[in-house]
């Protein structure tokens, strides 16, 4: 089965950590890129009006604060689009919001540029080093202030400015690395679910098939034999060549069909011998379960008519599985098996009830249940499998008596 990444599955993105496969933007998309145009706008805004009116300058009584005695529009502005690409450069992005600060008195920058530099590195080095150095720039200016005044509003920026922030970034950053890995999870268990229903399927058609070979393999046999035994008792020639013909033929085909049920096996392992499954079979099927001590009801016509070999075989793996997984995942349950035989159909059900104690089994997946839908399927019938309303399990089937 073709997966991704894989001749004949979906093709692969590029990695995202990959920089040579990223076009110079970032290959963002537009939703992200005008979120961050707005915000830069924002920014730049509340930096010209901060740079203007100098808070900071006016709470200590003077006409502003910053090294710079212009660029209150510039400055704000430069640092307002070194913000628009703070994704890309989130150093570039903290140090031009502590020059904004310290050259013209515009601190807005500094908590964006705190919670992408968090969010981007997470809590590492860089992260703290940042940090450290915005809350020491960013405090600064209060540290002439009287003690008793100082400390408090020094301890209110830093929390404002830099703490807080910082740790909406950590938060933020934790919280989508936790989705992330819950996404690959589901996706994980989703083809893991996907790749044993296939290999159950497959499982099973490799059985068909070898049960095919079995019956197949018989009836050839047999006419190879007739063949042989006119070749050596008729006295015609054209009747001992068209014998030889024909057990010629029945050789090949035995070689041919062995060799293509080789292939269907597993590797090296042999392939156990028993006889073919057939609807005569299900009577000792379901004895062989009883004398195990399981409780288990049977209905079934005294005389079982002849049915064609795939749908004897189906109703039979379909009773086997059915009678398994009771006593997999319902031990001590009862089990009823049911066989109904009509003009038209044969149907067979197999009903548990509730488990009477504790199974230490793992929880059912379902897959020999998809095997043998489609077993019940190729013999041109339909299968229904499920929990019954009042507890238990409940399997049925319907298959035609004489296929089309």
């Amino acid at each position: 089965m073709p997966s991704a990444g894989q001749p004949g599955g979906a093709a692969v993105a590029p990695s995202r950590g990959d920089r040579s496969l990223r076009p110079w933007w970032g290959g963002d998309p537009l939703l992200r890129w005008l979120g961050d145009g707005a915000l830069g706008a924002l920014v730049g805004a509340l930096g010209v009006a901060m740079a203007r009116g100098s808070g900071f300058g006016l709470l200590a009584g003077g006409s502003g604060f910053g090294l710079l005695a212009g660029g209150r529009t510039v400055v704000p502005l430069a640092v307002a689009c070194v913000i628009v690409l703070r994704r890309r450069l989130p150093l570039t992005a903290a140090s031009a919001g502590l020059l904004g600060w310290v050259l013209v008195g515009t601190l807005c920058a500094v908590p964006v540029a705190c919670w992408t530099a968090a969010r981007r590195y997470g809590p590492g080095a860089v992260t703290w080093v940042i940090a450290v150095v915005s809350g020491v720039v960013v405090v600064a200016p209060w540290s002439t202030w009287p003690l008793g005044l100082g400390l408090p509003v020094m301890a209110g920026v830093a929390v404002t400015a830099v703490g807080a922030p910082v740790v909406l970034g950590l938060w933020l950053r934790q919280r989508s690395q936790l989705l992330a890995s819950l996404r690959e999870r589901a996706e994980q268990a989703e083809r893991e679910r996907r790749l044993l229903a296939a290999r159950a399927v497959c499982e099973e058609r490799a059985r068909i098939a070898r049960e095919l070979n079995d019956v197949v393999a018989h009836r050839i046999s047999q006419m190879t034999l007739l063949a042989g035994a006119l070749e050596m008792t008729s006295g015609d020639a054209a009747a001992v060549e068209a014998a030889t013909a024909i057990r010629t033929a029945g050789t090949t085909a035995l070689q041919e069909l062995r060799k293509l049920v080789g292939v269907l096996g597993k590797g090296d392992e042999d392939v156990p011998l028993h006889p073919v499954p057939t609807f005569q079979g299900v009577r000792r099927l379901v004895e062989d379960a009883s004398r195990s001590g399981r409780r288990i009801r049977v209905g079934m016509p005294g005389e079982l008519p002849e049915l064609p070999g795939t749908t004897e075989r189906a109703l039979y793996r379909l009773v086997e599985e059915s009678l398994a997984n009771a006593a997999r995942h319902a031990p001590g349950a009862e089990v009823d098996v049911t066989l109904g035989v009509s003009d038209e159909q044969v149907t067979v059900s197999v009903r548990s009830s509730p488990a009477a104690r504790p199974s230490a089994a793992a929880a059912e997946t379902g897959f020999g249940l998809l095997g043998l839908r489609e077993r019940v399927q190729l013999a041109g019938g339909r299968m229904t499998a499920g929990p019954r309303p009042g507890g238990g399990f409940l399997v049925t089937a319907t298959l035609p008596r004489y296929p089309s």
